[in-house]
């Protein structure tokens, strides 16, 4: 649930960014008349590139903006079901379907605005899934300055289980600086905090700690270009001694090809590659 959470907030942030957004019924049944463009083979290989296993196949259709709107999901062996899931922007899905063998499961997020002087002071949204065993509703409450630049927000999410409240601030460029969650369960109090760092506009670094009962750490590195090379996380009850870390190489898109990761004290490496088909 608390993951679900966290997707919504970030949801209904990036909402933010449009005065409008399109109805998810029309904007479904217009990805849905889209052409897929490629298929992405996840590999397993060894130190010298050569295929041990295929762990995922994916299909992918972009919009006119070269912006993943769709993947479907054919195979992937960490996962016991299949997926598609339609987004609105910047890999954000409003619509995602589950397959497995005890059968199919949707999941809605739909978002509402609400507008002044067209400027977005609010956002609702309401995530349920189509069994009704997962619902929940979020408001985003937004403040801006003189200059009508978004300073912070406040997101709201309220369920039967779980209430959480996210505090956002931002910067002169309305990139988000600071994140902070508090999660209240029955009889858990949980707090994660999130932080970014930019330079020439583009975000180089992001650095998460989760404290309460679980705790635990991550922290992204990003090239000039914005796209993710080093990844660090770092989890007490999974690995109490060490950690693990994964290094990215990526194509002139953005799309990785390549990764190594390890797996601390030890020094353990496994490695990835990713092979896109044009279709």
């Amino acid at each position: 649930m608390k993951i679900l959470s966290l997707t919504v907030a970030v949801l209904l942030l990036a909402s933010c960014n449009h005065e409008k957004l399109s109805d998810p019924e029309t904007l479904k049944a217009n990805i849905d008349q889209l052409p897929f463009t490629e298929k992405v083979f996840e590999l397993s290989v060894d130190s010298a590139g050569s295929v041990l296993d295929t762990l995922s196949i994916k299909k992918v259709k972009r919009n006119q903006s070269n912006l993943i709107v769709y993947k479907e999901v054919e195979l992937d062996k960490s996962k016991p079901f299949k997926t598609k899931a339609y987004y609105y922007d910047a890999e954000n899905y409003f619509y995602l379907i589950q397959e497995s063998e005890q059968g199919e499961r949707v999941l809605c997020n739909y978002k509402y605005l609400n507008t002044h002087n067209d400027e977005v002071k609010s956002v609702y949204t309401h995530f349920k899934s189509a069994d009704d065993s997962i619902s929940h509703t979020a408001l985003a409450d937004i403040e801006y300055n003189a200059d009508g630049k978004k300073t912070s927000a406040v997101v709201e999410i309220r369920d039967s289980v779980l209430q959480s409240t996210l505090y956002f601030t931002y910067n002169e460029f309305e990139d988000v600086t600071t994140m902070t969650m508090v999660n209240k369960g029955m009889d858990t109090t949980s707090f994660g905090t999130y932080t970014y760092n930019y330079e020439d506009g583009m975000m180089r670094e992001k650095r998460i700690a989760s404290k309460g009962k679980n705790k635990w750490k991550a922290n992204y590195v990003y090239d000039e270009n914005g796209f993710l090379v080093f990844e660090e996380r770092i989890n007490p009850e999974t690995n109490p001694e060490g950690k693990v870390e994964i290094n990215y190489i990526n194509d002139n898109a953005g799309n990785v090809i390549s990764a190594v990761k390890t797996v601390y004290p030890k020094g353990y490496k496994t490695y990835k590659k990713f092979v896109r088909i044009p279709l």
